[in-house]
């Protein structure tokens, strides 16, 4: 396979909707498109990305040109200004272009009339007005209650993407043993979720046992609120999905909700043998099983099996990672080529 995909993102994205960027690009890489990302400013988003494949943070006007020269070294190159951004491209004749929705207009108005194709990545952020800012030839869409492409538009579907997940280690995990992760939204506010009740069974099911509330960044202060509401401040951990320590010491990981949890954590978990509880979702892989609805008891007596059955809690961990590991996506990875435009 030969072209060249270049990957606009923003570093405010890439929080969460830059995993799904990363296995794209970990994907399209190991077909053997040549890929490059360029990422609005910098930070540990465009570290990630670099990672995987050659990235330059790009720094438009004064004030973001003078804020780069002193940026910390996240592992990418710095184009700084529009000439060089010109230049960039210049060197780079009809690539295809792939952008993380929301990214800022700017980069894609500079995209050089030669474009092969513009396509979108349906990301948790994405919002209608950005498709006609974009003028997208097609979108690329994973499963979940917000992910729905721009009506009649080309799309390509994609599963949840466990291989670049899985090249970041869980520290010391213990199946069963270690502490029970829990991965939610915070509030009401943000859609049907069993956290917090989750929570107070767990407390009192598997009394002793660290429980600790991973939850995406901002959302702190909520979690907090909730729990305290709950009575459950001294019993419940609050950690970033972005702390590197998130998952250290896990002994199970609790999918929670049926929302915008990251798959990501849960999926670096699996692929680790930590054995995984979670509902149904059009998001959760087939390897992991899952509770129906509302089955919030099915679910926390699942859990407290575990913490009761180690043994039973490795067995089933390192169950689901070897499917996992024999997951296939060479069907959706031919309809992205094609979408691309990079078919054989």
């Amino acid at each position: 396979m030969t072209g060249r995909v270049v990957v606009l993102a923003a570093e405010t994205s890439l929080t969460d909707g830059g995993r799904r960027l990363e296995g794209i690009v970990s994907l399209l890489g190991a077909r053997g498109v040549q890929v490059e990302c360029l990422v609005w400013d910098g930070g540990p988003g465009a570290r990630r990305l670099a990672s995987l494949a050659p990235t330059w943070s790009v720094h438009l006007g004064w004030e973001q040109a003078a804020r780069s020269l002193l940026a910390p070294r996240d592992g990418t190159e710095r184009l700084r200004g529009g000439a060089a951004l010109r230049r960039w491209f210049a060197g780079r004749p009809n690539p295809a272009a792939l952008f993380l929705d929301p990214v800022p207009a700017a980069l894609l108005r500079r995209l050089p009339a030669g474009t092969r194709r513009r396509v979108g990545v349906v990301g948790p952020a994405w919002r209608p007005e950005v498709t006609q800012r974009s003028a997208a030839d097609g979108w690329i869409v994973f499963p979940g209650p917000e992910d729905e492409a721009p009506r009649g538009a080309v799309t390509c579907r994609l599963p949840p993407l466990p291989l670049p997940v899985a090249a970041v280690p869980v520290r010391a995990p213990d199946p069963g043993g270690g502490a029970l992760v829990l991965l939610g939204d915070a509030g009401v506010w943000s859609r049907a979720d069993h956290t917090v009740e989750v929570a107070w069974h767990l407390a009192h099911g598997a009394s002793g046992r660290s429980i600790r509330w991973v939850c995406d960044p901002g959302d702190e202060w909520y979690c907090r609120h909730d729990l305290a509401h709950a009575g459950l401040s001294e019993v419940v951990d609050v950690v970033r999905s972005d702390d590197e320590g998130a998952l250290d010491g896990v002994g199970v990981v609790v999918r929670t909700g049926y929302g915008s949890a990251p798959v990501d954590l849960l999926l670096r978990a699996a692929t680790a043998s930590v054995p995984v509880c979670a509902f149904r979702t059009p998001d959760l892989p087939e390897a992991v099983p899952g509770r129906g609805p509302f089955d919030v008891e099915g679910l926390v007596e699942d859990v407290l099996q575990l913490c009761r059955d180690p043994e039973l809690a490795a067995r089933r961990g390192a169950d689901i990672a070897d499917r996992l590991a024999q997951a296939s996506f060479d069907d959706e990875v031919d309809q992205l080529l094609v979408l691309l435009g990079l078919e054989r």
